[in-house]
């Protein structure tokens, strides 16, 4: 009889589980639809954004906390739901040993859940806004549930056989959509996703539940908001690899330097979780990140910039490039990617206090990262057999990233300029207060840049959109 209750018992776990092993472009299909849809809701909210801080307008909003709900939307929408959904769109693609889509499923099930509880959640009134860095929150239970819903969606779909290393790299060159050089890439943003995590964990530990919300939030998050960001830049780094590798038209770097640059980009970070052993309030906690922060992405990604700049060259030189480079959106993503990393580092280089000079440096930070993956996706499609088509909307599809990133180059220096002159960062409408004529200049640029940005990105959106349309299957049919 035990025998047989077993059996009852495990039936219905073994049939979930041979249902579950999924084709992993299906899945990768899902992240990115999903990376697209909320890329959608982020511009409609930086739009919000924009017009509170735009000089003039802003004075007709009497209400910060309007303005301020739409940027901790905007930012959590752009900077976490965007990247990591298409992060796990990336990375699924991965090659992987047998049984490693077992949990992907469930992984985008719970993130589904979480984004539409971060979603609802802007309608509840008892919802503060908390401007923390990184990860700014609503101090509710449903936001902070929905976050660790699509957490916990992302790591069931990164934390799988793909992560580990083969001994047999000759099947990267058979058996990858990506060029080899780029896969330790993404196992390096899986690891330092998992390190963040508990890095995350461990400060929510040992930081007081007294404490003023601000405070409470700004302690919590500071550490493993920074390692997210070591996160992001693998993922852009890999991306450049694969872009660089569509433009040559081969595997573009060795996999051992690959192999080796990310192994140095990522062995230090093993270490973050334990500057939270003296508590979030110790020096030590803040010191240390900020150290990680300031020399430990910069030089790696600058010795991949000359490394691809290098490649470019030569290749320009033997004619080995593409015909009308300069019309091809992998070209100008990947361009307009790493002038945006360079303009980030050099406005992060001028931080000196609070003020607008720190969203500039993120801005140009995250744009490099966003423009990178909009040039990617135009791959991705290809490789779910959706191109774009010929003719008007290949040719749009060439100038989208140089109009997004300019946009984006114009917004962070504008910014940036107001910043140097004094403006207050996370100031909004009434309470946003405009002391020089450089400040109302900078934020005139700022709005231009922005609009350019937003106009940017909706044409990457229509693209996209249009491509599907046009596409002769579903997308959520396996392409054969």
């Amino acid at each position: 009889m035990l025998v047989a209750l077993k059996k009852i018992l495990t039936l219905p776990v073994a049939s979930l589980l041979d249902r579950v092993e999924v084709d992993s472009k299906t899945q990768s299909r899902l992240w990115i639809l999903m990376s697209i849809g909320t890329l959608l809701l982020s511009g409609f909210f930086s739009v919000i954004i924009v017009l509170g801080r735009a000089p003039i307008i802003s004075e007709l909003i009497s209400d910060p906390l309007f303005a301020k709900r739409g940027l901790v939307v905007h930012v959590d929408l752009a900077l976490l739901i965007w990247i990591y959904a298409f992060l796990c769109g990336l990375f699924v693609l991965v090659p992987t040993r047998k049984n490693g889509n077992r949990l992907l499923p469930m992984g985008y099930a719970l993130a589904v859940t979480g984004v539409g509880m971060l979603v609802a959640s802007i309608f509840v009134p008892s919802a503060e806004p908390v401007l923390s860095n990184y990860i700014p929150v609503l101090d509710h239970p449903l936001f902070i549930g929905g976050l660790l819903f699509f957490a916990g969606g992302v790591a069931c779909t990164v934390f799988n056989t793909r992560i580990i290393p083969s001994s047999n790299q000759s099947s990267f060159t058979t058996n990858t959509i990506f060029p080899a050089s780029s896969i330790p890439g993404f196992r390096s943003a899986a690891v330092i996703l998992l390190i963040s995590l508990i890095t995350f964990f461990s400060s929510w530990l040992v930081t007081p539940m007294g404490l003023e919300v601000l405070t409470y939030y700004e302690l919590t998050i500071w550490g493993g908001g920074h390692l997210l960001q070591f996160v992001n830049v693998a993922a852009m780094l890999s991306v450049w690899i694969i872009l660089l590798g569509e433009l040559l038209g081969k595997n573009p770097i060795s996999y051992r330097v690959s192999a080796v640059l990310f192994g140095i980009y990522t062995l230090p970070l093993l270490a973050a979780p334990l500057l939270t052993m003296n508590g979030t309030g110790d020096l030590l906690y803040h010191w240390g990140f900020t150290r990680f922060m300031q020399w430990g992405i910069f030089p790696v990604v600058t010795i991949f910039v000359g490394i691809i700049v290098t490649k470019l060259v030569r290749a320009r030189a033997n004619n080995e490039l593409p015909k009308q480079i300069l019309r091809n959106p992998y070209f100008g993503g990947l361009v307009t990617s790493m002038l945006l990393t360079i303009i980030g580092f050099i406005l992060g280089a001028m931080i000196r206090g609070s003020n607008t000079m720190v969203p500039a440096h993120y801005h140009a930070a995250v744009g490099g990262i966003t423009v990178a993956f909009m040039a990617i996706t135009y791959f991705l499609l290809e490789v779910h057999g959706v191109p774009i088509p010929k003719g008007r909307l290949k040719k749009l599809a060439a100038i989208q990233p140089l109009l997004f990133g300019l946009g984006q180059a114009i917004f962070a220096a504008g910014f940036g300029y107001a910043g140097a002159h004094g403006l207050a960062r996370k100031s909004f409408g009434s309470e946003q207060h405009i002391g020089s004529i450089e400040a109302f200049v900078g934020l005139g640029f700022m709005t231009v840049g922005g609009l350019l940005a937003v106009s940017g990105g909706l044409l990457f959106l229509w693209i996209v959109v249009k491509a599907w349309m046009n596409r002769k299957n579903s997308p959520f049919q396996s392409n054969p």
